[in-house]
């Protein structure tokens, strides 16, 4: 008789395997790869972290009414075709700025297009929520910004960022990479 693996609750299904195009998603070393916007600065931090031991905080410089990039990394999709970027995202109880989201930027035929929000839930304070924006690439234009966009923020206001990933298809579990893009194998039933 074959061997039916038992099921822990809550386990919906088993990771398959992806490559997270982002090569450094975690902070765990430095911020390389990564820009801040002209109104913020983004430096690794031991603060606060998802996994491993930092994260990227992004604190706001002077008062700005308006949309302020936080974070900003290059990548280059494998294909054309549905993409996920994702982030972990902190943001402090103290937070009076307005939402926080993702967006693209430099993208040429990207759906939806450059600059549509992917807003965080702003009423999830001092707790790390999981933002995704499902794209899709063109194939003439497999290159270009991922963004963790904020408006209105204060002087001196901040958030923290990990396990930033842009993947194909589908969002999978965080595959951490610091220096180079990573990938995992799909997990399989052990009899």
């Amino acid at each position: 008789m074959p061997m039916i693996p038992s099921i822990a609750p809550g386990l919906i299904g088993r990771p398959r395997a992806a490559t997270n195009l982002i090569t450094n998603g975690g902070f765990e070393t430095n911020t390389t790869g990564w820009s801040d916007g002209g109104n913020t600065t983004l430096s690794r931090s031991t603060e606060q972290a998802h996994s491993g031991a930092a994260s990227g905080k992004s604190v706001m410089d002077a008062t700005n009414a308006g949309e302020n990039a936080c974070a900003s990394i290059t990548a280059t999709a494998a294909a054309a075709g549905v993409h996920v970027w994702s982030v972990w995202m902190y943001i402090p109880a103290a937070w009076t700025g307005g939402t926080v989201a993702l967006d693209t930027s430099g993208w040429t035929g990207i759906s939806p297009a450059d600059g549509t929000n992917f807003n965080a839930n702003m009423a999830l304070v001092d707790q790390w929520q999981r933002v995704t924006a499902f794209v899709t690439v063109a194939g003439g234009d497999l290159s270009g910004a991922l963004r963790v966009v904020a408006t209105g923020i204060n002087s001196g206001e901040f958030i923290y960022i990990d396990d930033c990933q842009f993947e194909s298809a589908i969002a999978t579990p965080y595959i951490a990479t610091d220096g180079g893009t990573a990938s995992r194998n799909a997990l399989k039933w052990v009899a």
